[in-house]
């Protein structure tokens, strides 16, 4: 499935300038968060509490709320593809941040319903009621823009090369969002890898490394950019208010790049745990995704390393450059990454992950 086409929709100019206005300010603000209940989405609800504002939170019926102060939110139950829970989400607010999707799932399909289609309901749905709505912020994907090309990290103005699935679902996500720029201000932001207390990604590889091994795919480094969850939540917040991020597309990094092998090593410290280095080749990495997926299927339960996640892997570089970020946002992230994964570490073994 590919999404190609910009249709743009316009509506009255003068309304959509003062709306722009709007949006730089900090005021208290009702505020719709999609994706509440997921790692990014429950640290992004606790900044937004944290100035001040009124959150609105879109939750599915099966979703936990453990990490959310339910007295201090709103909860919409519903889904992306019920256009009447929809409409009571938006119903007053004057921003939407749009972190709800998939990075996982047992058929390709449902990357595109879910994190594209997803999208263009929620669009449909604030353009349809959401009167009040100065500013629609989309937390995309690196994956979104794909890889380095020629060694160099990825910029704004490059055309974007997504190389899997997930990647070409969040790039039509923007794609949908673009389209809608006339009626209502948006602001695209895309993250590299995050980590952080909560997350269960990045999670797998401190516990490989805490069982004394750590998985290399391939013998050549492969880089990549890194951003701590409460850097990133800071960086999503200025994107959302400033007024000249309207229209516009970030990177929100960490400027220092790590490769796999010295993410291993960082951990390693962190845990105080000695690890074998262990080099998988992608042949055998690649027999590993087949497997996990068939398994997947019998379970029912999306595989955590499939060919999607493969796809990504076997690319040598996914380092993003954040210097727009920081030349028009002022945004520079306050955490270290040997810091930031002491942090996780420590709150890892704490909460008895490790």
């Amino acid at each position: 499935m590919k999404y190609i086409k910009f249709q743009f929709r316009f509506c009255n100019t003068s309304k959509n300038e003062e709306n722009s206005k709007k949006s730089g300010s900090r005021r208290k603000m009702r505020i719709l968060v999609t994706g509440s209940t997921g790692f990014i989405g429950g640290f992004l609800v606790e900044e937004l509490l944290a100035q001040g504002h009124e959150i609105v939170c879109l939750i599915r019926k099966t979703s936990s709320t453990k990490y959310l102060p339910r007295e201090q939110v709103k909860f919409v139950q519903g889904t992306l593809e019920s256009p009447e829970s929809l409409a009571r989400a938006v119903d007053g607010v004057q921003m939407v941040f749009h972190l709800a999707g998939a990075t996982r799932v047992l058929h390709k399909d449902d990357f595109y319903r879910i994190n594209a289609e997803g999208t263009r309901h929620l669009l449909e749905a604030c353009s349809q009621g959401g009167k009040d709505l100065q500013r629609f912020v989309l937390v995309s994907s690196l994956a979104a823009a794909g890889p380095c090309q020629n060694g160099q990290p990825v910029t704004e103005v490059q055309a974007p090369h997504p190389v899997s699935h997930y990647g070409r679902s969040k790039l039509a996500a923007e794609q949908f969002a673009l389209e809608y720029a006339g009626a209502f201000p948006v602001t695209i932001v895309r993250p590299p890898v995050v980590y952080g207390p909560r997350d269960q990604d990045v999670y797998a590889y401190f516990k490989q490394v805490k069982a004394g091994i750590a998985l290399q795919l391939g013998r050549k480094p492969r880089h990549l950019s890194l951003i701590h969850v409460q850097d990133l939540v800071r960086g999503i917040v200025q994107a959302g208010f400033a007024g000249k991020a309207i229209g516009q597309t970030y990177f929100i990094t960490n400027a220092e790049a790590k490769t796999w092998s010295e993410l291993g090593t960082l951990i390693s410290q962190a845990l105080g745990k000695k690890c074998i280095r262990l080099v998988v080749p992608v042949v055998t990495a690649s027999l590993v995704a087949a497997v996990s997926e068939l398994m997947a299927r019998i379970r029912k339960s999306p595989a955590l390393l499939g060919f999607d996640k493969i796809h990504e892997m076997r690319h040598e570089c996914w380092v993003c450059s954040g210097e727009k970020a920081a030349r028009e946002l002022d945004f520079r992230p306050q955490i270290a990454v040997e810091e930031g994964i002491r942090q996780t570490a420590r709150w890892y073994e704490r909460m008895g992950w490790l």
